[in-house]
């Protein structure tokens, strides 16, 4: 399943319809287990997937994944779990177009006048802050 295209530094979250032997939603044993492969093989990324709302829609899960350290290219992501006993392996790909900034969104900023000069701070998603000194349009 491809999941869609993304530019760096955007959150995604990877989702999970867990489905047991029948082809059913059902909520698995315990936390599916997510890995992110680059186009080379390589492991980027792994962690365990939470449930997003196990009364509305079981065996909904989702992780969500900064793509601020991965680089322009296609990733193939693979998601283990179990339900009932049977172990289950689901697959999936998304791209990362060039643009956007490894940092991510500006979540903050501020602008402030000092006698020796004017200041810009802003904070982005990944929580580093940049201070940019006489800005101008």
């Amino acid at each position: 399943m491809f999941l869609g295209r993304y530019r760096q530094g955007e959150p995604v979250v990877l989702t999970l319809l867990s489905h047991d032997d029948d082809g059913e939603a059902a909520p698995p044993d315990g936390p599916p287990a997510v890995t992110v492969y680059d186009d080379a093989g390589a492991k980027v990324a792994s962690g365990a997937v939470p449930l997003l709302d196990r009364y509305r829609q079981p065996g909904w899960c989702g992780y969500r994944l900064r793509l601020g350290a991965l680089g322009v290219g296609h990733y193939g992501v693979t998601f283990g779990y179990s339900v009932g006993g049977s172990a289950r392996l689901d697959a999936a790909t998304f791209e990362v177009v060039a643009g956007g900034h490894a940092d991510g969104a500006v979540l903050a900023m501020t602008h402030y006048e000092r006698p020796h000069a004017a200041f810009l701070v802003h904070q982005a998603e990944s929580g580093t802050r940049v201070f940019g000194r006489n800005p101008w349009v």
